[in-house]
């Protein structure tokens, strides 16, 4: 084209422009399509929407014979004289749940006594209410060896 000495046609503009044009318009299209997915709304995990883990397979003998092992060894401490009274129970009490935790796949080594029994445990429960009276401040008279008895014929029975 002819004309003013500052006019250059299109023809003769360089390829980098073209290039950098192109780049402008996929870099304003890049942050629409961020904008838009940034600000969409989560998906909240539920029980519905969380894919089902794998069956675990337990072996109940074995399992028993750990806690049974455990709870024994608990009961010879205090027979011994290195563990209160208190503490036996305490230990005891703690098997027992972590037991049927391990078994069932259900918390009830952080549930509480009114949480046991809302829970369809109703022997674990009772045997966990002998363990409360005074926060363990009157267990220290209680009777550690009918509490392991307890406990083991709990978990004789699973």
């Amino acid at each position: 084209m002819q004309g003013s000495d500052n006019f250059y046609g299109p023809i003769s503009y360089k390829w980098i422009w073209l290039l950098f044009g192109l780049i402008c318009v996929f870099l304003i299209v890049l942050m629409y399509f961020l904008i838009f997915f940034v600000t969409r709304k989560k998906v909240i995990k539920n029980l519905a929407t969380l894919k089902q883990l794998p069956p675990k397979i337990i072996n109940k003998d074995e399992l028993k014979q750990k806690y049974l092992a455990l709870i024994t060894q608990a009961e010879n401490e205090h027979a011994q004289g290195l563990s209160k009274s208190s503490v036996a129970h305490q230990q005891i009490s703690l098997l027992t749940r972590l037991f049927f935790c391990e078994l069932h796949n259900i918390r009830t080594d952080v549930m509480t006594l009114g949480d046991l029994k809302k829970s369809r445990f109703a022997d674990l429960t009772s045997m966990i209410e002998e363990f409360y009276p005074s926060e363990f401040d009157m267990l220290e008279k209680g009777n550690v060896s009918e509490s392991a008895a307890n406990a083991k014929n709990l978990i004789g029975a699973q």
